[in-house]
């Protein structure tokens, strides 16, 4: 399981890698903190132990689940997103053990051949929504400005995520604002390897140049979907990315031109644009 995350993980970062002249890297900067449930396990039972105290959770059949209905007592489930429809029917709810159906799992007991590890309620692992909220807790602190994902993690995932987070800390308001993204398509159709209109950074990466990619993305809105066309979409970013760097290109060569003449300051110092070429 690990050395299957990890090869993706680095995947991803070499892909990202950052690199002044965005040739063929995206000159994307490493997060501050990089962050791995695996690593943070203990930190997970102490946040769920926590919510138990605090009463709006519950231990049964070795899970632990969160109680929406004595979470909305003090709180109000549903700040993002309405619920529209129950999560499991009642039957699978008592099958499991949970008192209400719509109640999600904050910790799951260990199934047979899957990973687990240690807890007061025994062996299992983390549920879906609770590694972000102990994340965040560790690594940022008791509340945040900012929570970013993608709009398909509206409901239930950050909701879920909300009303733990507030259940840990016993009071409202754990995010000031969300941002939700909008999904890729590909010529109208969500970007799948099944559907064959799949296509990665690296690939791209040999047609255009990172900064054409960069620039595509910044002229559209974050959070509507993002429709790629491979022959129509890059044309405009393209255009504007020569324009750029005619500028800055037309620019360098004055400033050039003008260190030949007598010195002139400008801000105490003359400027090189070479980075952004």
């Amino acid at each position: 399981y690990f050395e299957f995350a990890k090869k993706w993980e680095n995947d991803f970062f070499a892909d990202m890698k950052y690199n002044i002249f965005w040739c063929r890297e995206l000159g994307v900067e490493n997060p501050n903190y990089l962050t791995r449930v695996t690593e943070y396990v203990p930190e997970i039972v102490k946040f769920i132990e926590t919510i138990v105290e605090n009463g709006f959770a519950y231990s049964s059949k070795g899970s632990v689940y969160f109680d929406i209905k004595q979470y909305e007592t003090k709180f109000k489930y549903g700040k993002l997103k309405r619920i529209q429809e129950a999560e499991v029917e009642d039957t699978e709810a008592n099958e499991l053990g949970k008192k209400n159906k719509d109640d999600f799992a904050l910790w799951k007991a260990a199934k047979p051949k899957e990973p687990f590890w240690s807890s007061p309620w025994g062996d299992g692992r983390p549920g879906w929504h609770i590694e972000c909220s102990a994340m965040v807790r560790e690594v940022l602190g008791k509340k945040i400005d900012i929570h970013s994902g993608g709009i398909d993690l509206i409901f239930p995932h950050h909701e879920n995520e909300l009303a733990q987070s507030e259940a840990y800390n016993n009071e409202p308001d754990w995010v000031k604002y969300f941002l939700h993204v909008g999904h890729l398509h590909i010529k109208g159709l969500k970007m799948s390897k099944s559907l064959k209109n799949f296509i990665t950074i690296k690939e791209l990466l040999h047609t255009v140049s990172a900064r054409t990619i960069k620039l595509y993305f910044f002229l559209h809105r974050y959070n509507v979907i993002l429709n790629y066309d491979p022959f129509t979409s890059l044309q405009e970013a393209s255009e504007k990315d020569k324009r750029y760097k005619n500028f800055f290109g037309t620019l360098n060569a004055a400033i050039r031109e003008e260190s030949i003449s007598p010195p002139q300051k400008y801000n105490g110092e003359d400027t090189e644009f070479d980075e952004f070429l």
